[in-house]
C-alpha cells in the first residue's frame, strides 16, 4: 500500500510557525496548537450562539420564575390549556388524536363496549388498550375499565369470575 507524502508547507494559525502538513485539512503545527485553536473557535461559537438564542434563554428563565410558573398553571387550568394537555396525552400515551378518539366514540354510539351504558361524562370515557401490544380495543366506562384492570386482562380469571357469579 502506497502512503501519500505531502510536502506542502503551511503556517500554523495559532503560533505562526511554518510546518509541513501531514494531511490536507491540517491547519496547526501540533496537537497543542490544534487544541488552542479549537478552544478559541468554541469561545467564538458559543458567543454567537448565546447572542442568537437570547430570546429562548429568557423564555426558559421566565418559565422557571414564580411569575412564569403561575402563568403556566393558569394556562393549564384554562379550557384551552386542558384541551391541549388532553391532546398531548392521547398522542403520547395511545398514539391517537382527539379526532380519532371522537370517531371511535361515534362508532360505538357513545356506549361502553362491555356494559352498553351511554357514556355522557367526558371524564368517564376510558381508552381500553392491550398492555402488551399497545393496540386500542375501544372505549369503556370507568367501572368496566377498572374491572378489566383488576382482573389483569386475563380471560381465565374473568371466566372463573363468571362461573363464580352464576353459581348459587
Amino acid at each position: 500500500m502506497n502512503k501519500i507524502i505531502y510536502k506542502t508547507k503551511r503556517i500554523c494559525k495559532v503560533c505562526g510557525k511554518e510546518f509541513i502538513i501531514k494531511h490536507p485539512p491540517q491547519e496547526c503545527c501540533s496537537i497543542k496548537c490544534s487544541a488552542l485553536a479549537h478552544k478559541k473557535w468554541m469561545k467564538e461559537y458559543s458567543k454567537i450562539y448565546n447572542q442568537s438564542n437570547k430570546a429562548k434563554r429568557s423564555r426558559k428563565k421566565y418559565k422557571q420564575s414564580p411569575e412564569g410558573k403561575k402563568a403556566i398553571k393558569r394556562y393549564n387550568q384554562s379550557p384551552k390549556g386542558r384541551e391541549m394537555q388532553r391532546k398531548w396525552y392521547l398522542k403520547h400515551k395511545y398514539g391517537i388524536t382527539l379526532e380519532q378518539k371522537n370517531k371511535i366514540y361515534e362508532k360505538q354510539n357513545g356506549k361502553c363496549l362491555i356494559c352498553k351504558i351511554k357514556m355522557l361524562n367526558k371524564n368517564d370515557i376510558h381508552i381500553d388498550h392491550n398492555h402488551k401490544t399497545g393496540k386500542i380495543r375501544g372505549l369503556l366506562c370507568g367501572n368496566c375499565n377498572r374491572g378489566i384492570g383488576l382482573f389483569k386482562e386475563n380471560p381465565k380469571i374473568l371466566l372463573n369470575a363468571i362461573k363464580y357469579i352464576k353459581k348459587e
